[in-house]
This record gives C-alpha cells, sequence and structure tokens, in this order.
C-alpha cells in the first residue's frame, strides 16, 4: 500500500481520486499541497470553536491566506470551511495520534487529521515498515517527549514588555509575540488555570493545544542514519493526513 492516498475522497478535488502514482509528479504534489491546505482550513475552523470568520480567527485566516497563495479556488476554500463546521458529507475530521520508532532508539509522534482512521494507520505503518521501523503506540513512546501547553491569544496592542508581565501573572513560562496574535507557553498541567486566568483578565482566547518537545534526544551521529530519517519524515510529511510530527533525534553532533 502507498504511503501517498490518492484515492481519499476530498470535497472539491474528486477528479484527483483516481490519480496513479504514474502520473506526473508536478500534479500529484499540487494534489497533496491542496488536500494539506484543505484540511489545515477545516482544522482551523474546529479549534476556532466554529468560527468560520477568517476576521476574528486568526488561525482560519492565516490557513485561508496560506491557501491563496497557492492558488486554492474560492469554492474549494469554502468547501473546506464548511467540512470543518461539519457540514456536507466530508464533516467528520478527527485527530489521530501514532507513535514510531526506527533505527533502534528514535522515538517518533505522529499527529493526524482525516476522516478515514484505518486508511491513514495503514498508511504510515507502511512508510515505518520500508525504512525498517515500526508502529508503536504513542504511550510507549511519550516518555522521551515533554508535553508543554500553548495557548494562541489576541495581542490586542499589548507591546512584548506587557505580555511578558501578563505571562508571568497568570504563571504562564513564555510568551511569544507574533503580529496580532501570541503564544502562551505553560506546563502542560497547568494549561487549563493559565487559560482561566487569561480569560479572567479579559484575555481573547483564540485556541488551547499541547505540543511535544524532547525530553530525552537521541544522538545521530552516522550520515547514513541521519539520510534515512530524512527521507522517512520527508515521506511521511508528503502523506496528506499528517498534520505534525515530532522526533527525539538529536542532529547537533557532528555526523561521521
Amino acid at each position: 500500500m502507498s504511503s501517498i492516498c490518492y484515492n481519499k475522497p476530498m470535497s472539491g478535488h474528486s477528479h484527483w481520486s483516481t490519480i496513479k502514482h504514474q502520473k506526473g509528479a508536478a500534479d500529484s504534489k499540487r494534489s497533496k499541497l491542496y488536500s494539506k491546505l484543505s484540511f489545515a482550513i477545516s482544522m482551523a475552523v474546529r479549534e476556532g470553536s466554529g468560527n468560520t470568520d477568517p476576521n476574528s480567527n486568526p488561525r482560519l485566516r492565516l490557513a485561508v491566506e496560506r491557501a491563496q497563495a497557492a492558488n486554492l479556488t474560492k469554492d474549494k476554500i469554502k468547501k473546506a470551511i464548511m467540512r470543518g463546521t461539519g457540514i456536507g458529507k466530508e464533516g467528520n475530521i478527527s485527530k489521530a495520534k501514532f507513535g514510531g520508532t526506527v533505527l533502534n532508539n528514535v522515538a517518533l509522534i505522529i499527529e493526524a487529521e482525516t476522516d478515514n482512521k484505518n486508511r491513514t494507520t495503514a498508511s504510515i505503518r507502511h512508510v515505518l515498515g520500508k525504512s525498517g521501523g515500526r508502529m508503536v503506540s504513542p504511550e510507549s513512546v511519550e516518555p522521551y517527549f515533554k508535553v508543554i501547553g500553548k495557548i494562541l491569544i489576541t495581542s490586542a496592542g499589548r507591546g512584548e514588555e506587557e505580555l511578558i508581565e501578563l505571562a508571568i501573572t497568570v504563571g504562564a513560562d513564555d510568551v511569544k509575540l507574533e503580529g496580532e496574535t501570541a503564544d502562551v507557553i505553560s506546563n502542560a498541567k497547568e494549561l487549563g488555570n493559565v487559560r482561566k486566568k487569561l480569560e479572567e483578565r479579559g484575555v481573547e482566547v483564540q485556541y488551547v493545544k499541547q505540543e511535544y518537545i524532547t525530553k530525552i534526544p537521541m544522538p545521530l551521529t552516522d550520515e547514513g542514519e541521519i539520510n534515512k530519517l530524512d527521507r522517512l519524515i520527508k515521506e511521511l510529511e508528503e502523506n496528506e493526513d499528517v498534520a505534525t510530527i515530532y522526533t527525539n533525534a538529536d542532529y547537533t553532533a557532528e555526523a561521521k
């Protein structure tokens, strides 16, 4: 089974459903890009509690801007937004998480956004197997990572110093200003409390999520292994369902 599922039914992309691997590389790359952009729009609506207005949903605005830059049509953008609301035949997008090991001790956590978990599971398992790796439960590799909390807020004209003071006050660990929004970073266990304190102070919270950072790094010094892992990650990224890939591989050591 191929790691890239060209037969995935996609709203506005039905003509892509019969694309085969023999078709030109440009067409397949464009298809995968459009799928990822559509999924990003749909998930932005879901993460924004169904908010379909880009003016008040920063994540959706960014997703739409990226889609427009890639020449995704207005009709396809509209259908992706509807899919995010749960309206229509493709309104059943859900999140899935997978664990993987490769090169003996390198751990992977793979997050996906899919409308068919069985298809996504088989695809990821196939890619891992081709590289000599295997799929494992996310719980078995999570000890190699630390979970952090991230809260996207509207900066509302606050400068960096004011945001830092705000972060300290609500018990956050860090804050990163990005234009009209800011990422507030916290301990994962305190994520709910930090969000509550922000909202009590009148801060507009756009969405809340958890992310992984490496806790136990695995040094990679062999150039062949580094290249093998890079190829694996690139192939996983080509899967239109894959949203985020975390690895504990440490590339900082000098390659042999």
